[in-house]
């Protein structure tokens, strides 16, 4: 009875992010022509936040991983684009294999039991 409480609140957690999310506009900045349109100011940023602007990405790519938003595709060319294309390539690899560890961690122990009995 227990498992089935915390698969109902975690399901009811990641419905809560994902609304507060949407709340707060984030999925009309995930498009192609807003980072066109913002691009030269984003890359100004980044040069002038040198130890922010990686961490907030890759916190951006983890939480898109973990939550399954797919934006991590643009988000990579965007990194090529704002870092460079190695440095784009080494945040986005740590941050999704980050996410998709938790992504693992929450499956495995909130629904572990029910797929294999």
């Amino acid at each position: 009875m227990k498992s089935f409480w915390w698969r109902l609140s975690m399901g009811v957690l990641i419905l809560a992010a994902l609304l507060v999310i949407h709340a707060f506009g984030v999925f009309d900045w995930l498009t192609l022509a807003y980072v066109q349109e913002q691009a030269q100011e984003a890359r100004l940023w980044v040069i002038t936040h040198a130890v922010a602007a990686p961490i907030g990405y890759m916190g951006f790519v983890f939480l898109a991983t973990a939550f399954f938003v797919p934006v991590t595709a643009l988000a990579t060319i965007a990194s090529g684009y704002l870092f460079g294309v190695v440095a784009g390539v080494c945040y986005t690899i740590v941050a999704v294999t980050l996410g998709s560890i938790v992504v693992l961690l929450m499956v495995r122990h909130g629904l572990g039991r029910s797929l294999f009995y």
